[in-house]
């Protein structure tokens, strides 16, 4: 699994309009597949909805359900969190993620996860 960094705007001790984005990779390195999950390294506190995350190191997975993810700390029994995936065909090559988040009122919020889109995630190529 490759290490990946986290990029924020500059405006990251202010009161409001930053964000970070923070890059997910599979967690095998067989490559993406329907029953490999993603990771990734938040280094900071987060709110998704009104539940407040940990930093630390999350699994993202995919759910029967078209678009939604559920994550989770990577922790054995955390309890998950639902999510919605935006699709964006150019992660097919690389085979990973973003993570959004914005920063507002000194909290971060993630905003928005992107995500290969579901019949290239869902190719189980990894038999």
């Amino acid at each position: 699994m490759r290490s990946l960094g986290v990029a924020s705007s500059p405006a990251a001790d202010s009161k409001n309009g930053a964000y970070a984005v923070i890059g997910i990779s599979p967690l095998s390195e067989l490559g993406l597949c329907s029953h490999t999950p993603l990771l990734a390294d938040v280094p900071f506190d987060f709110l998704v909805g009104d539940t407040m995350l940990r930093s630390g190191m999350y699994t993202i997975e995919r759910t029967p359900h078209a678009g939604m993810l559920l994550m989770r700390a990577a922790a054995k029994n955390s309890p998950p969190v639902l999510i919605q995936s935006i699709p964006c065909p150019h992660i097919e090559e690389r085979g990973c993620g973003t993570l959004l988040f914005h920063w507002y009122s000194r909290r971060y919020f993630l905003a928005q996860v992107l995500a290969a889109p579901e019949p290239f995630f869902l190719t189980d190529t990894c038999s």
